[in-house]
């Protein structure tokens, strides 16, 4: 049974090509790669996979919790508004008004 798409709800989280890298000494190493999810209003959604498979990365990007120098890129959106582009754009900032 196919729904109406005037019916359907906008997805409450929608994530697309999330990366997250880490600095080290050699450049940055890429820890999650390509993370694409889509999260309904009023579903659940769990996260599972193998240990050291990019978990508990790819959360705390979103989140921004990863240590300074880490580089996250994609698209996350929460209720339509774009989580990783404004948190970059915060950190510009932030960046911006310590070094002037």
């Amino acid at each position: 049974m196919l729904q109406d798409p005037k019916f359907i709800s906008p997805p409450l989280l929608e994530i697309k090509g999330l990366r997250a890298s880490f600095r080290g000494s050699n450049g940055y190493a890429e820890a999650v790669r390509g993370i694409d999810l889509t999260l309904q209003p009023g579903k659940v959604l769990g996260i599972v996979g193998e240990s050291g498979s990019g978990k508990s990365v790819s959360m705390m990007a979103l989140l921004q919790l990863l240590p300074a120098g880490s580089l996250v890129t994609g698209s996350a959106k929460f209720g339509g508004r774009e989580l990783v582009a404004w948190h970059r754009a915060i950190s510009a900032a932030f960046a911006a008004s310590r070094s002037g």
